[in-house]
C-alpha cells in the first residue's frame, strides 16, 4: 500500500506498508509473513524503510548503528541494532563500569533508555545523554538489550 500527496502538480509518495514472506520454510501448512513500514524524508521522494514486524512478533526500527564504545566495553564488544533499541555482546577481557555506546545521532534531549541483562535475567542500570548510553552492572560477554525513547 502507497500513500501519495500532491506536490501541486504530481503524486509523491509519502509512506508506505508491505506485507513479505518472511521465513524460509514454506509450505502448504507454514507460511511466515512481515509487516514492513517506510516513510520519507523531508526533501525526498524516495520511500525509506522505519519499522518491520517480523513473523516471531518482535519489531525492528530502523535507525544508524551507534559508532563507537569506551574501552570498559572489553575486547571485541558487538551489537545489534541501533540508537534507538539493540542487543549489546560486553566484549571479553578488561571491563568497567560503565562500559559507554556512542550514539551515532545526538539526540535533541537525553533519551530515556532501559536495559536489561539477558545472560543473567536482571535489570541492567543504563543511563544516557544527548550523545551516549552507560551501561552498569554486568560481566565479560553478557548480553544486554536496550531500548531508549526520546526526541530527534
Amino acid at each position: 500500500v502507497i500513500f501519495r500527496g500532491s506536490d501541486g502538480t504530481n503524486f509523491q509518495e509519502a509512506a508506505g506498508i508491505a506485507a513479505n514472506v518472511d521465513g524460509a520454510t514454506i509450505s502448504s501448512t507454514s507460511m511466515q509473513g512481515r509487516l514492513i513500514f517506510f516513510t520519507t524524508l523531508s526533501g525526498s521522494v524516495s520511500l525509506s524503510e522505519r519499522m518491520r514486524i517480523v513473523n516471531a512478533g518482535h519489531i525492528e526500527i530502523s535507525g544508524t548503528a551507534p559508532s563507537s564504545f569506551s574501552a570498559n566495553c572489553g575486547s571485541s564488544p558487538s551489537l545489534s541494532g541501533n540508537d534507538l533499541i539493540g542487543k549489546f555482546t560486553v566484549g571479553t577481557g578488561s571491563i568497567g563500569q560503565p562500559c559507554v555506546v556512542t550514539f551515532a545521532n545526538t539526540w535533541t534531549n537525553a533519551p530515556s533508555c532501559v536495559a536489561s541483562n539477558e545472560t543473567t535475567a536482571t535489570s541492567t542500570r543504563a543511563t544516557s545523554t544527548t550523545a551516549a548510553l552507560g551501561l552498569y552492572n554486568f560481566a565479560v560477554s553478557d548480553v544486554i538489550s536496550y531500548i531508549c525513547i526520546g526526541r530527534r
